[in-house]
């Protein structure tokens, strides 16, 4: 592993950036609960979905004026709406000039993957078509959904749950536009000599090619002590056959949580951030508590020759320079905080954007201990093409959740997850939390998130107050320019006294054609709550 000879810290200032192009739908017929998604169409028309429990799913289309000019309601066929709670979303996507969502459910016995298309013109339904489904439920299968940005099509990776793999092969299904099966393409790893084969992640790269990652096991003393190996399968855009199927012995103790892929087009690599997660104990009163802590690691691969792989951990040295530079005592080292990576991405410069978040799971409020999670401050980390860390920053943010959530639900909110959650209070309350992060055509990225007013400006020396529920929040963004210059400011402008606009985290979505930014938002004025669509042009200078 190389060192790193130089740290490059550029001072992290608070300042207004250029004013945002905001707009508001009028006021929502919807209740204040469930759960909603934002898809905004490249005919201009945006559709909003709205789901409840035991109800059936609505459908709202707006056209470019931000005026709603169709409503319809998915009542569902093959896919029973009663269940939605039961179900599990993998997104919701434009695909041939229709709204997608692939939503896995049992139906007839079987664990299937439904694909529901809506017309982007009216909204209305059109279809709902099975994808792929299980032999039974007790072959229970783990399915993982990724869109080809260059094909306009999607692949499906399906296995298995079980542990036991009985012979049992493994394929990635490759799909067109149209829905048309073009290829299966088989994981040629033998697994004959391991005991246990986890599905880590599948990702679609900037050029089209689509990672499966894997981890074959062997048990060397039961229950706790394998010998782990990462398996790449590695499809090229356009192919029928992995290019490069290649394993890696991992070190003793390390297995990998999630995944994150990227292609660099400078070096022609594909650049792999492998999270592994730990459970730390703790002494929390008289109990032991656990809590995940996230080791990256940064793995270069050569497209020529896999066989050439580099890597190098992850330290965010810069952002912890930064940290210890600006703020007081009460900071202390970001290697020994819960910081989980949900946002990677490497432009053409072959530069890399790491973006994570602190967090505390089961913290203690208020002398009871229950379900609390602290969802803290930002991390950014840059990359350059060889591997070293060059810059980094940290934005501060508190927010206090009664619910139970890891780097690996928030990582995957919008590409798996249970649809509806247990307690409505906690589904509405989680769609607030977290970030948005979105990288822009001209090499600037986008931090979006809700926070209190009087943070706004807030300097890391100073304490940050908590937001204990993200209603009386405004949607707050940070723009780290190609040249690092970071600004922060209000997405829909700045409040009123009582007045507040907070987005729906969970229900946005970011055109990279308009450069535009929507979502759900709730708007607060007084004791009166509404529900606006809220639409923003990121400003790309």
């Amino acid at each position: 592993m190389k060192p790193l000879i130089t740290l490059i810290v550029f001072l992290f200032s608070f300042t207004a950036s250029f004013s945002q192009e905001t707009a508001f739908s009028e006021p929502l017929d919807l209740p204040l609960s469930g759960w909603n998604k934002v898809l905004q169409l490249s005919n201009g028309n945006t559709m909003l979905f709205h789901a409840e429990k035991n109800k059936s799913i609505l459908v709202q289309l707006f056209d470019k004026e931000h005026k709603l000019i169709g409503a319809d309601k998915f009542l569902g066929k093959l896919m029973d709406n009663s269940l939605l709670h039961h179900s599990l979303m993998y997104g919701v996507y434009e695909i041939n000039d229709q709204a997608v969502m692939f939503v896995k459910q049992e139906i007839y016995n079987k664990e299937t993957l439904v694909r529901i298309c809506f017309d982007a013109n009216t909204g209305k339904f059109i279809e709902e078509k099975k994808v792929l489904a299980s032999a039974s439920l007790r072959d229970a299968i783990d399915f993982s959904l990724v869109m080809n940005p260059i094909s306009g099509g999607y692949a499906v990776f399906a296995m298995r749950t079980v542990t036991e793999r009985d012979g049992e092969k493994l394929y990635l299904h490759v799909y067109d536009k149209e829905h048309k099966e073009v290829s299966k393409v088989e994981v040629t790893k033998n697994a004959q000599n391991y005991d246990r084969i986890t599905h880590i992640g599948t990702d679609a790269c900037s050029d089209g090619s689509i990672v499966v990652s894997l981890m074959y096991s062997k048990i060397i003393h039961y229950p706790s002590d394998y010998l782990n190996e990462l398996v790449i399968c590695y499809l090229s855009n356009g192919d029928s056959s992995f290019k490069a199927v290649v394993s890696t012995e991992l070190p003793d103790n390390v297995a990998p949580y999630y995944s994150m892929s990227a292609y660099d087009a400078f070096e022609k690599r594909l650049n792999y951030l492998m999270v592994s997660g730990i459970d730390e104990s703790y002494n929390n009163g008289l109990e032991k508590t656990f809590r995940s802590i996230y080791d990256p690691a940064l793995l270069r691969y050569a497209l020529r020759n896999f066989g050439d792989m580099k890597y190098e951990y992850i330290q965010h040295r810069a952002a912890n320079a930064y940290l210890q530079q600006e703020s007081d005592s009460t900071y202390y080292s970001l290697r020994k905080t819960p910081l989980a990576p949900l946002f990677f991405n490497t432009n053409k410069y072959g530069m890399s954007t790491i973006v994570s978040e602190i967090i505390h799971e089961g913290v203690e409020l208020d002398g009871v201990s229950r379900l609390f999670t602290c969802i803290g401050d930002v991390v950014i980390t840059q990359v350059g093409s060889d591997g070293e860390e060059i810059w980094g920053t940290v934005l501060p943010k508190r927010q206090m959740m009664e619910l139970n959530t890891n780097g690996f639900l928030l990582r995957n909110r919008d590409t798996k997850r249970y649809w509806l959650r247990s307690k409505p209070e906690h589904e509405w309350e989680y769609q607030f939390a977290s970030f948005n992060t979105y990288y822009t055509p001209r090499r600037n990225t986008f931090v979006i998130y809700n926070d209190l007013v009087s943070n706004i400006n807030k300097p890391l020396s100073t304490a940050i107050d908590t937001a204990y529920t993200m209603q009386n929040t405004n949607a707050v963004y940070c723009k780290v320019s190609r040249s690092r210059e970071v600004y922060t400011d209000f997405l829909y402008g700045e409040p009123n006294g009582n007045e507040s606009f907070a987005a729906i985290i969970e229900s946005a979505d970011y055109s990279r054609h308009t450069q535009t930014y929507c979502t759900v938002v709730q708007h607060t004025a007084g004791d009166k709550k509404e529900l606006l669509l809220g639409w923003s042009k990121l400003n790309d200078d």
